[in-house]
């Protein structure tokens, strides 16, 4: 709860100062808002740090193969990615480029996800 907080106020603040000095200064705007959004990533990845290690253990108790669960966090990571790139790209008033970012982490996580589903259609197989 403390980092969404510390979040929120970095994303009002630079939003803010963006706006201020994007008249005078776009690409230092950009730049900030860029800034920012890289502050709070690197400040999250504590937790993310932290769920891959629960995630590791259940995989340990449970006995699940890693190859089923690996493409879901993949596609998980592609996805944020994906998301903070196109918004940034959109920031800087390239659509295109954003929705080309889009595109390509569409196909990506779906290439990822071919493990997963190779998986679901040996037990599928393996069932009838």
């Amino acid at each position: 709860m403390e980092l969404i907080t510390k979040a929120f106020a970095v994303c009002v603040l630079s939003a803010s100062a963006a706006l201020l000095i994007k008249k005078d200064n776009p690409p230092g705007a950009l730049a900030l808002s860029a800034f920012a959004a890289a502050a709070i990533l690197l400040s999250a990845a504590g937790y993310v740090s932290k769920s891959m290690d629960f995630f590791r253990r259940v995989l340990e108790l449970t006995g699940v193969s890693s190859a089923l669960v690996s493409p879901l966090l993949k596609c998980s990571g592609i996805a944020i990615v994906t998301k903070l790139g196109g918004d940034i790209c959109r920031d800087a008033g390239e659509s295109a480029a954003a929705g080309a970012l889009e595109f390509a982490g569409g196909a990506v996580s779906l290439y990822c996800a071919l493990p997963l589903m190779q998986s679901v259609l040996r037990l599928m197989s393996e069932l009838v």
